[in-house]
């Protein structure tokens, strides 16, 4: 683990989480999936901790985040 944060900057579980997260958002732009769906294929135990985490790494809801990008289109 220490390898891994030296290499990468954050311990393995904060990567994978931004990693899910980066994936989602692409998954909002590019999907009708609705967050739901999304928290579920992204192995989050429930759409309120997805949606949470989200909202924490950037700055938006999903919802927020897709009505967002679908404005600037």
């Amino acid at each position: 683990m220490q390898l891994f944060k030296k290499n990468f900057g954050v311990c393995p579980s904060k990567y994978i989480i931004t990693k899910k997260l980066e994936y989602a958002s692409t998954l909002l732009i590019e999907t009708e999936l609705s967050v739901t769906e999304i928290a579920s294929k992204l192995n989050f135990s429930n759409s309120s901790k997805f949606s949470l985490n989200f909202k924490g790494k950037f700055l938006y809801t999903p919802l927020q985040f897709r009505k967002k990008y679908r404005e600037l289109k």
